[in-house]
């Protein structure tokens, strides 16, 4: 009876191993067997996901990718190819072009959407040509059409922004569980504000239902409007309160999440996707953020993500426990 009681104890154990084998190590790629796409075309701010590339391959993930992909070929993929998440890095959409096939996409549930933006600088970055994405979802979440600046927290020159200061939520709790004295570099980025009924809201007084702050700049930040453009969208700008600018945010919907992040955070840029900073060369953790948002949302949000194999190891396990300690007492 003994030998029986220790081989149930024994499945058990196998059991929890198997489930605890796919949760996501700290700090590293938690996810595998998924697809990711990033789109390259559309004028994006940058395109080196070399980083990116290498650690989600190295785990049996796909990602798409190709400087020469089309808006035409960014449907047909998302149409055919079971894409879980479509990463934008700050693409410049046309006012002619029709997004709808993305929406089409995305209401299909489990499906993850970062949309990256850039600062205003020299006009190359324009947010106005990526916020339609995310009112085309039904996101409340925009990107600001400014740039964020930090004197103090810097590699090097302002805008160069290294945040320092990580927000409320499961997220912000799951990396503050790996970090000390948390960095991660935005280069050059603009902010994110949230939008009710039309009208611009300031995400560093409200938090929306299903929405998390994840990563804010330092208290010395300022907004500034680069381009002069002086439009409504410039948001930040025309606040008189400074600093603490949210540079990434999430909006949970139903099975679906959205990211909205200042900086295209998951491109090796200026390794933002990295681990030390290109000028002083100090650690980071920019990896470890990104990295962080994408589990969670494959861990905690999809429902397709939870893997019935954990379920179904931990449940044999059980059943054999409660079998064997009944023959024990008969």
């Amino acid at each position: 009876m003994k030998k029986k009681l220790g081989f149930g104890f024994g499945l058990l154990l196998i059991s929890l191993m198997v489930a605890s084998a796919s949760l996501p190590a700290s700090g590293a790629v938690g996810v595998s067997g998924k697809t990711f796409l990033v789109y390259l075309g559309s004028s994006p701010a940058h395109t080196d996901i070399s980083g990116f590339y290498t650690n989600y391959t190295a785990k049996s993930n796909t990602v798409i990718n190709s400087t020469t992909m089309t808006l035409a070929n960014l449907k047909g993929n998302l149409t055919t190819k079971n894409v879980d998440a479509l990463l934008l890095p700050g693409n410049q959409f046309k006012d002619s072009d029709n997004l709808t096939f993305i929406k089409t996409w995305f209401d299909q549930g489990n499906k993850l959407l970062w949309v990256a933006g850039d600062s205003d600088f020299g006009g190359y970055f324009n947010a106005s040509k990526i916020n339609p994405v995310l009112k085309l979802v039904g996101s409340v979440l925009r990107l600001d059409a400014g740039a964020v600046a930090d004197p103090v927290w810097k590699d090097g020159a302002s805008y160069r922004v290294v945040a320092n200061q990580l927000g409320t939520g499961a997220i912000a709790d799951k990396i503050k569980s790996q970090v000390t004295n948390f960095t991660a570099p935005f280069h050059g980025p603009t902010a994110v504000y949230y939008e009710q009924n039309g009208v611009a809201k300031d995400l560093r007084t409200t938090t929306p239902t299903n929405v998390q702050v994840v990563v804010k700049s330092s208290a010395n930040a300022t907004a500034l409007d680069q381009d002069l453009s002086g439009t409504a969208a410039d948001f930040y700008v025309t606040s008189t309160t400074t600093g603490n600018y949210p540079l990434l945010a999430t909006e949970t919907m139903k099975s679906n999440m959205v990211v909205v992040s200042g900086e295209a955070d998951f491109t090796s840029y200026k390794n933002m996707y990295g681990k030390t900073l290109e000028k002083s060369g100090k650690a980071h953790d920019g990896m470890i953020v990104v990295d962080t948002v994408i589990d969670y949302f494959f861990n905690s949000v999809a429902t397709k993500s939870s893997s019935p194999l954990n379920f179904v190891a931990v449940t044999i396990g059980l059943v054999a426990i409660v079998v064997f300690i009944k023959k024990r007492r008969n």
